[in-house]
């Protein structure tokens, strides 16, 4: 996801395979100006996936279990510019 600018909030919905309890999740993100929380719901409950702001870029893995069939990306901004967010999931198990 690359975004110019960014207000409010956009759910990203992720389907991994039938059976697959684990998925490791990796990514890349940064804005310029503003500020952005991402969130991640596995298990019906958001919890804070990482904060950006016009700091440095952040790269990171998270090993994400959940119990529902889907798991949701949460983006989350009063207002940000110039974004980017990058991400691929590995099914684990």
């Amino acid at each position: 996801m690359v975004f110019e600018s960014f207000e409010g909030t956009r759910v990203l919905q992720l389907k991994p395979s039938n059976g697959v309890e684990e998925v490791e999740l990796r990514y890349a993100a940064s804005i310029k100006s503003g500020k952005m929380t991402i969130y991640y719901d596995s298990t019906g409950e958001k919890k804070e996936l990482v904060t950006l702001n016009d700091s440095s870029p952040v790269n990171d893995i998270i090993t994400i279990k959940y119990s529902n069939p889907k798991i949701y990306l949460i983006f989350e901004s009063p207002s940000c510019s110039n974004g980017v967010f990058d991400f691929s999931f590995v099914e684990l198990a």
